[in-house]
């Protein structure tokens, strides 16, 4: 144990994360993988820098590819910082949960192991979403069979209390630029106003941006820290802002969404939902400068 806790110099986080990612790995080599390799030379791997390779994006998690006798794994330690700012103040540990719920697990990378210091999961083969797929009919299939396989997902976990988390930016983002309260005050009285058309009532995402969406052979649905009960017009939103999508993909998404969910969608709610979530986006933005 004395040379697991006695990190390598280049391990930026600490001595915690560090044992369990060596406990975690060793144990996931030898018997969930059975690679023929001593335990000496699984730590040994890990213990070499040039096993690991930083994976860019994200803000909530710092992100690496760890390889391991040809196999592998990602490795996520989490950034504490920004625990503040998720819906429960904090990390629900779901991702081991919600890769066992069929209805959506194949849309998950498998979670091997979860903590509040470090999540590992399998590595996925894939490129970050643009917004050019969303022309092609295979990738609008896919991402809007996702949405509905994910809407109707019947899970109990806590809901999106919009307002509170509104506030709770609005906080954050005035404590770090107090010069800025009056362009705040505004953002937070034009997001309280469209919050009243937010509804929770289908488990949703919440951050379905370029760097959460990877796309190969699948499409693959990371980081869900923000997992919760919302609304998924916010969820649609979300994607229309965070890419871009002119008025043909949006309606192109739109028409493959309703179809498989057999509704019509609310343009006029779609537009304040996606009014609302460049203004939480803005808030948010404000917080990380």
């Amino acid at each position: 144990m004395k040379n697991k806790l006695n990190q390598p110099v280049w391990w930026l986080h600490n001595t915690i994360c560090w044992s369990q990612v060596v406990e975690v790995v060793t144990h996931l080599i030898k018997h969930q993988f059975r690679l023929n390799i001593s335990r000496t030379e699984i730590e040994q791997d890990i213990r070499n820098q040039q096993n690991w390779q930083k994976v860019i994006g994200g803000l909530s998690n710092y992100n690496y590819q760890l390889k391991i006798a040809n196999h592998y794994l990602f490795v996520q330690v989490v950034n504490e910082k920004n625990y503040a700012l998720l819906p429960e103040d904090g990390y629900l540990a779901v991702n081991q949960f919600l890769t066992k719920q069929h209805k959506i697990r194949d849309w998950l990378r498998k979670c091997w192991y979860e903590s509040k210091k470090i999540r590992i999961f399998d590595w996925i083969i894939g490129d970050e979403v643009q917004a050019h797929l969303f022309d092609e009919p295979e990738f609008v299939h896919q991402m809007s069979l996702f949405l509905s396989q994910l809407h109707h997902c019947k899970i109990e976990l806590p809901s999106l209390n919009i307002e509170n988390h509104l506030y709770k930016y609005y906080r954050k983002a005035l404590a770090h630029s107090p010069e800025s309260r009056s362009r705040l005050d505004s953002i937070l009285e034009e997001a309280l106003l469209l919050s009243h058309d937010f509804k929770t009532k289908s488990l949703c995402h919440n951050d379905l941006s370029s760097g959460n969406l990877l796309y190969g052979e699948k499409l693959t649905v990371i980081d869900w820290e923000y997992v919760s009960v919302g609304d998924p017009l916010f969820d649609l939103a979300g994607i229309c802002v965070n890419f871009e999508l002119n008025e043909e993909r949006q309606n192109n998404l739109i028409l493959n969404y309703s179809e498989k969910n057999g509704i019509k969608i609310d343009l006029e709610k779609l537009n304040k939902m996606k009014s609302l979530y460049q203004l939480v986006a803005k808030l948010w933005n404000k917080i990380q400068e």
